[in-house]
């Protein structure tokens, strides 16, 4: 396990004496470093007139709309500006078609192509680039 900049590892009964103290933060320091932000994954099987909101954590996600026929309508919220983080990435994918997609993003900008339906098997993302302001990659 390595040791993340900014965390302490939980969980770890910290040695007295300086040597061993020291030696303790050298082998989470020399560790191999895992990924710090993985994707989460949602799942939503029923989608028709759903309201889906993202993580309100500032983790990476990815939402994955399971339905097996078209769905007429939906509602995808992002989160606010205090939820979420410069780098942050959301994705959306869809199994079937959305006839009428509404992206709620309030107080937020989105640039890039607006979004108002969804194909099957489509998938977009965006990508948080500043305070307020997001960016569609695909």
């Amino acid at each position: 396990m390595a040791l993340i900049p900014g965390t302490l590892p939980t969980g770890t009964k910290y040695p007295n004496d300086p040597q061993s103290l020291l030696d303790t933060f050298a082998s989470y320091l020399t560790a191999p470093e895992a990924k710090k932000n993985r994707p989460s994954v949602s799942v939503y099987a029923s989608v028709a007139g759903a309201t889906i909101t993202a993580r309100p954590d500032g983790l990476d996600e990815t939402v994955f709309l399971d339905h097996g026929t078209t769905a007429a309508t939906a509602t995808f919220v992002f989160p606010t500006n205090a939820n979420s983080v410069t780098g942050q990435m959301l994705r959306l994918f869809s199994k079937s078609a959305v006839t009428a997609l509404t992206v709620t993003s309030t107080g937020l900008t989105l640039n890039g192509a607006a979004l108002t339906a969804l194909t099957a098997n489509q998938s977009v993302v965006w990508q948080k680039v500043a305070a307020n302001t997001w960016i569609r990659l695909q």
